[in-house]
């Protein structure tokens, strides 16, 4: 499982919720308020396969998290990449990218057919 830390738009309050301490460890940094008012910040911490701050694109993304899958694919195994979140969590944006960045499915497909050229193979996707 592997997460990805998007920047914050201006729409979002600017006090950052989030930190990535390392390729596999974050922090929740949650504010609260108790009964009697009293304001706190309750931190949850959490590790994963792999952790992307906002600083990470898609290619860091695609080569850390979505490429090793393809080897298990070339290896004859089988695979599957999905997004999952809420709206407007960077899904779209991290899956189809945009026309500056690549997005997952694009950098796949171009790992996937450079790699079986010239072979007789077929491929079957489902989407």
């Amino acid at each position: 499982v592997v997460v990805r830390k998007r920047p914050l738009n201006n729409k979002e309050p600017p006090e950052d919720v989030i930190a990535v301490h390392s390729y596999n460890y974050m922090t929740l940094y949650e504010p609260k308020q108790r009964v009697d008012t009293t304001k706190y910040v309750e931190k949850n911490h959490y590790m994963f396969d792999e952790v992307f701050n906002e600083e990470d694109n898609n290619e860091e993304v695609y080569r850390r998290a979505a490429r090793p899958l393809l080897d298990t694919v070339f290896e004859g195994g089988c695979a599957t990449c999905f997004a999952y979140g809420q709206t407007g969590s960077g899904k779209t944006h991290t899956m189809m990218g945009h026309a500056k960045e690549s997005g997952l499915y694009l950098l796949a497909c171009k790992d996937l057919f450079g790699h079986i050229v010239g072979q007789d193979i077929t491929v079957h996707v489902s989407f």
